[in-house]
């Protein structure tokens, strides 16, 4: 393997590491605040997820009607 490619593999098992490092501290968090419960962790999780989903069907939408606008589809 040559060094950009080495390079490469190495940025990213560090960048992946720093998002694990990132997860294993919001579990610790979850797990360390006693006014939270395991459910509100996965209510939080879900929530955050559907925000990304509900975000980027939006942006979809958007880039759909860019598309019928600039094929002369919709007015």
């Amino acid at each position: 393997m040559d060094s950009f490619h080495m390079d490469t593999v190495i940025a990213e098992g560090t960048y992946r590491k720093q998002l694990r490092n990132s997860i294993a501290d919001l579990v610790a968090e979850y797990l360390t605040d006693d006014d939270l419960t395991p459910q509100d962790f996965m209510d939080d999780i879900l929530g955050e997820v559907k925000e990304w989903t509900d975000y980027h069907e939006t942006q979809l939408q958007k880039c759909y009607q860019i598309h019928l606008k600039l094929n002369g589809l919709a007015k």
